[in-house]
């Protein structure tokens, strides 16, 4: 007989993962309504080797660690990285569609902290498309978070709409996957009112496009000229803006 599907995928640190998948996965004592076949991955290794391998057939839900800390060098983890977040629209861009729940050390408004932070992060604040977030309790054990999974249960029921529907999965891929997305509705925040701040986080999202070489050499050097006009002439700078957004193309994280 072959292993069963898993229901649940948690994405996790991998420090002290191991010591909480069996309260989950296997259960304890009786059985009961919270033992689910899970995937529990922990590495950025085992999501490479094992992505394509887990079935979705049984798929239902997803949770994600903001704070995953992916990488083979301890010194350079930042508690603000998120690669969590980064991770959960990496799946939506995979076309994985059921609900992912992102937990976090951190709340919402600390996430959300600044302008460029907003817009890259903004899947964590769309429970219509089924984006929950859970701010962590002090030491936190994975072991413990049965209670994530009747949260998930409880926001998004499995009915007819459990799943995003495929305009809803091209929205969020669009909208909230990529910074072409992140752009547009920076642009669209600023509305009538583009104040310097609102301008800078603008100036930060086209940079990083443009170092991922998506701009042509004419493009570029606006760009690189828009902190001395954001400084000098609000006016002009959002005049460049304007010319500098219509040439933006979609391209993934």
């Amino acid at each position: 007989m072959g292993k069963k599907p898993s229901e649940i995928w948690i994405f996790w640190a991998d420090r002290n993962s191991k010591k909480g998948i069996g309260a989950i996965q296997k259960g304890k004592g009786k059985k009961d309504e919270h033992q689910y076949p899970v995937w529990v991955c922990c590495s950025r290794k085992k999501f490479s080797q094992g992505f394509r391998k887990e079935s979705q057939k049984e798929l239902k839900y997803i949770i994600i660690l903001c704070e995953l800390g992916w990488t083979h060098d301890r010194n350079k983890i930042q508690l603000s990285d998120m690669g969590g977040i980064e991770l959960g629209q990496h799946l939506r861009l995979e076309d994985v569609t059921v609900p992912i729940l992102f937990v976090s050390a951190l709340s919402r408004a600390e996430i959300l902290n600044d302008p460029i932070a907003r817009q890259e992060r903004q899947i964590i604040v769309t429970p219509a498309l089924k984006h929950g977030f859970e701010q962590l309790k002090l030491n936190t054990a994975l072991e413990n978070q049965k209670a994530w999974i009747e949260k998930l249960k409880s926001m998004f029921p499995e009915d007819e709409n459990f799943t995003l529907c495929d305009f809803e999965l091209e929205y969020t891929k669009d909208h909230f996957c990529n910074i072409e997305g992140a752009i547009k509705r920076m642009k669209h925040d600023m509305g009538s009112n583009p104040t310097q701040e609102r301008l800078r986080g603008y100036y930060m999202l086209l940079e990083k496009a443009n170092t991922s070489g998506k701009f042509n050499e004419e493009l570029a050097k606006k760009i690189k000229c828009l902190p001395h006009q954001i400084e000098k002439n609000i006016g002009t700078a959002v005049d460049v803006i304007g010319t500098i957004s219509d040439h933006i193309e979609n391209y993934e994280i």
